[in-house]
């Protein structure tokens, strides 16, 4: 029998006995409060050996802590969570006040009882952070960091094309920095940035070697060096795209084009239609051929097709087939939108967007591949393009909406732009963003070097000991991709089966090189660990910021939970009571 109802049995048997004791007294003075202090100290001895329980709803906070990352300022953690951290140079800054773990997903497995987190510095990847779900993320953004903001640069330069470093640059300190491009141990070009104050830069120089070099971004106080990065590229022997540009009708467009692939030597061979059967040509650094038929044999002389949707849609089908055959051998096809509907089959392989667009508006472009944006220009154009499975977006404006598009055909490249008045930048005298806009649109359209094998690398700058990307765009077909001596065994994507992407751990600092089929060897370069840490920094923040208003648009409850709690009523009551009564029992009786 449990024990509790053997309590309950006696205790009850001692009541009966005490109240029968009392009622039998012959002092009946107080027996009224004789009983009810008999019956209270029964209960009371009971209730020590039988404790009583009850329930409590409540409202609570899930439980809490606070992790820090790098770059975390001591000062900005307010929480009264715990501390914790797997990077030893928070644990040298707060010591004993924080507990080191060596990794957080190994530790929330054990502490599954974590509903939030609070997280502190520079944040998280990408992929932690996903596992971090479905945990709320509370993100303490820090300030961003002095240095580098953003940078980027031409990699691969023809002889004596222009090597351009361009990026912004925040100044946090309270003297001036000078920012100069080192070469050959000597400075090339230098800026100076005002105290407390952020610049956009864009050091230049024309390099006199051929191969690869490295060159050093460095940012100075005085004499103190901020900033030492290293800026890679390749100088190569000029290879001139040949071009044939064919026109529906003159314009300012093609004659402001031609006057420019003229200046940069471009072979070029121009054929603008007068009537049905009735063409003008010109002839730009090339011997002149015959284009009255757009044939196999005139194709083959040219890298580079471009022309105007409406003249892709009057040539004739002998022509069509030509020129979709060597696009798909690995020439490029340049179409200008010229109108509000795809009037070609070759343009109807992209898609126009339906949203309106406000016409004779000035538009800010960023390019793809470029890391400042371009000056204003004012579009005529009434139509912009969407984005497409497998499509590469070249051109967008600042809302992100698609002005120029590309995909792969076969082994070349088609290439859609929708905005027809890019000459506007040349008559205002803005050169540099009318060169940056069409020297991106052809290298982009023109994949005849390495049999139409496109090379892309992530993350943008390779460092030791770091996971890296290698993006290869190779057709349907299996490529062989070897990093040095060290084969990779690609993935194909399953939305794009053209592109298959491949994993490489770097080794060593400096140059190395993938080879594709063993035709196509792309050089990129390998940074220290500690490389542009400043860039590192921010893309953390960003990722981290975004991440957590994703999590915030996709959870909207209340981060409370109602909690059931069963609690037991103290035995101290029930001793007290137990006192008083005994007592009340032991006094009376001696007043008598």
């Amino acid at each position: 029998m449990d024990i509790k109802y053997i309590a309950i049995v006696c205790t009850f048997l001692l009541l009966i006995f005490m109240l029968f004791k009392e009622y039998k007294r012959p002092e009946q003075q107080e027996l009224l409060s004789r009983l009810i202090a008999s019956v209270i100290a029964v209960v009371s001895f009971l209730l020590l050996i039988i404790p009583i329980h009850y329930q409590v709803s409540q409202t609570v906070d899930p439980e809490e802590i606070s992790f820090l990352t790098n770059s975390t300022n001591p000062d900005s953690v307010t929480q009264k969570s715990k501390l914790f951290t797997s990077d030893s140079s928070v644990l040298k800054v707060l010591g004993k006040k924080i507990n080191f773990i060596a990794d957080l997903n190994y530790y929330l497995a054990s502490h599954s009882g974590v509903k939030t987190i609070h997280l502190y510095g520079e944040g998280l990847d990408l992929s932690v952070l996903e596992s971090l779900k479905p945990r709320q993320l509370i993100y303490h953004t820090p300030p961003l960091p002095s240095g580098i903001q953003s940078c980027n640069w031409n990699r691969k330069i023809n002889h004596s094309e222009e090597l351009s470093v361009q990026g912004v640059y925040e100044n946090l300190e309270h003297q001036s920095v000078k920012l100069m491009l080192r070469g050959l141990g000597t400075d090339l070009d230098s800026l100076e940035i005002k105290p407390q104050s952020k610049a956009n830069f864009d050091l230049k120089v024309n390099p006199k070697q051929i191969g690869r070099a490295v060159y050093q971004l460095i940012a100075m106080k005085a004499k103190d060096t901020l900033v030492n990065e290293a800026i890679p590229f390749e100088v190569k022997e000029k290879k001139s795209i040949r071009v044939l540009i064919l026109a529906s009708a003159p314009g300012f467009e093609y004659k402001f084009l031609k006057n420019w692939l003229l200046q940069n030597q471009y072979p070029v061979a121009y054929r603008s239609r007068i009537s049905k059967d009735k063409f003008s040509v010109d002839f730009l650094n090339i011997k002149s051929v015959a284009l009255s038929n757009i044939n196999a044999q005139v194709l083959k002389d040219f890298d580079l097709i471009i022309a105007d949707d409406k003249e892709l849609a009057d040539l004739k089908a002998s022509e069509v087939a030509a020129l979709a055959n060597q696009i798909a051998n690995g020439r490029g096809l340049l179409i200008r939108l010229d109108d509000e509907k795809l009037q070609s089959n070759f343009a109807k392989q992209f898609s126009l967007s339906n949203a309106p667009i406000q016409k004779d508006k000035s538009y800010v472009f960023s390019l793809s591949g470029k890391g400042i944006k371009t000056e204003p220009l004012p579009i005529s154009a009434s139509t912009n393009l969407n984005e497409q499975v497998g499509d590469l977006p070249l051109v967008r404006d600042a809302d992100s909406k698609i002005w120029t598009n590309s995909q792969l055909y076969g082994a070349g490249k088609m290439i859609l732009t929708a905005i027809p008045n890019t000459y506007n930048w040349y008559l205002s005298g803005n050169n540099t963003d009318y060169s940056s806009y069409w020297s991106t649109l052809m290298k982009n359209a023109v994949t005849a070097e390495g049999n139409g094998i496109v090379v892309n690398l992530s993350p943008q700058f390779p460092q030791v000991n770091h996971r890296l990307n290698i993006l290869v765009e190779s057709g349907n077909q299996l490529p062989l991709m070897n990093v040095g001596s060290v084969s990779l065994a690609p993935l194909q994507n399953k939305l794009n089966p053209s592109e298959w992407e491949g994993t490489y751990w770097p080794q060593k600092v400096g140059w190395d090189s993938v080879k594709v089929n063993s035709t196509r060897v792309n050089y990129f370069y390998v940074d220290h660990q500690n490389s542009w840490e400043s860039l590192k920094q921010i893309k953390k923040i960003e990722q981290t910021l975004s991440f957590v208003k994703r999590q915030e648009s996709q959870n909207n409850r209340s981060q409370t939970i109602q909690e059931t709690e069963e609690r037991e009523v103290s035995k101290w009551w029930f001793f007290f009571l137990f006192l008083l009564s005994a007592g009340f029992l032991w006094f009376e009786q001696r007043l008598i």
